[in-house]
């Protein structure tokens, strides 16, 4: 059973069921384009990564007050029109964050790694190419996950091949805590669609195509799977019952929430939960066992609204809210990141494209509760 909240009033007390509650939301206005990832800084504000053309990342306060934004040069030189985009950041030592993404050059049109430290107020402390194995000569590759791991962060990508076929391969690099590369590992058999440390020091990775891998903190494959599913992705628990959970997307574009053990193989036989879709957001589980979904809500006329979803709750009932905006003529398609505060309470991060006003284009954060 899914019941749907038509809204995000704040304070809306209409129903019991009306357990999704929006606190208060903050336009981060003129961020065109799509924004990918979010991370929370020391001090409690934001860096919001994204790309339109060029890559872009802006800085808030606690508040979700822009204070600084960066924009990736462009080179008129070069006749594409994409030069460049971030896909991932995370926060590192001395108040600063790390960026990843990838860049396109005149020697590298199709790309080549990209890292950025930026410090709390903007400034470039550090702007890399990163080569699979640092050869310069590579065809293609991109960074697009970064995620802490251990006392230091993996890099997570894709390495193209140059021959007639293209063939991808997954690119796993590990840093120090300095961003000093340990070691990297390239191989076909590597997922790159979404990592995740788990409680052992190991690192999931999962794929678009389903397949599941766990590494260790040396490299090596410690086992690997398929969920069987054409897309599977992880959800990040905020339990400490030391379990994987994933969500599958099946042939009808259903979500399967599947628990897997340490080797990676199903403890049961997966259950169908209703939507948002979160192929492009992300999930958490919670301590009490249930499941909120941030992502995407297909609406009348093939258009996509952001969305969220509470699901596997005790009484059965799937809970979704459609984020609302002000008219027919605003679009928000999908919350693509969002960052746990405390128990049952997020910040989450969607786009909104306003037809009437440039300056309500933006990126938009909720602060949203769950009771």
């Amino acid at each position: 059973m899914v019941v749907l909240i038509s809204g995000c009033k704040k304070g809306n007390t209409e129903s019991q069921l009306d357990s999704i509650s929006i606190e208060r939301e903050e336009l981060v206005a003129g961020l065109r384009g799509q924004p990918s990832a979010m991370a929370q800084t020391s001090v409690g504000g934001f860096v919001i990564v994204g790309a339109l053309e060029t890559a872009w990342a802006v800085g808030t306060n606690q508040a979700g007050e822009q204070i600084w934004k960066y924009v990736e040069p462009s080179d008129p030189a070069l006749n594409f029109r994409y030069q460049s985009a971030f896909h991932g950041v995370l926060p590192i030592a001395n108040r600063a964050s790390l960026l990843c993404g990838q860049s396109s050059t005149k020697k590298h049109p199709e790309g080549t790694g990209l890292i950025i430290k930026i410090d709390a107020s903007g400034q470039v402390l550090e702007h890399r190419a990163v080569f699979p194995n640092d050869d310069e000569s590579s065809h293609a590759s991109a960074l697009l996950r970064c995620t802490p791991w251990g006392d230091g962060l993996a890099l997570v990508g894709t390495v193209k091949a140059d021959n007639p076929y293209n063939k991808e391969s997954g690119w796993v690099v590990m840093l120090d805590s300095n961003g000093a590369k340990r070691w990297e590992r390239i191989s076909a058999d590597l997922p790159n669609a979404d990592a995740l440390e788990e409680g052992d020091g190991s690192l999931v990775l999962t794929g678009i195509d389903g397949f599941i891998v766990r590494i260790g903190r040396d490299g090596r494959v410690l086992a690997s799977a398929s969920s069987g599913y054409r897309h599977t992705q992880i959800i990040r628990s905020l339990s400490s019952d030391g379990r994987l959970y994933l969500i599958g997307i099946d042939s009808q574009s259903r979500n399967i929430l599947l628990t897997l053990d340490n080797d990676l193989k199903a403890t049961d036989a997966g259950k169908v939960v209703g939507p948002p879709g979160v192929r492009d957001g992300i999930a958490f589980h919670l301590a009490d066992g249930s499941t909120v979904l941030f992502g995407s809500k297909l609406i009348s006329g093939g258009v996509h609204r952001s969305a969220i979803g509470w699901v596997n709750r005790h009484d059965g009932v799937d809970i979704e809210l459609e984020m609302l905006v002000k008219s027919s003529r605003y679009s928000s398609l999908s919350i693509r990141s969002a960052i746990p505060e405390s128990p049952g309470a997020f910040v989450v991060m969607r786009d909104q494209v306003s037809a009437l006003d440039p300056a309500e284009t933006g990126v938009m954060l909720a602060w949203v509760i769950f009771k």
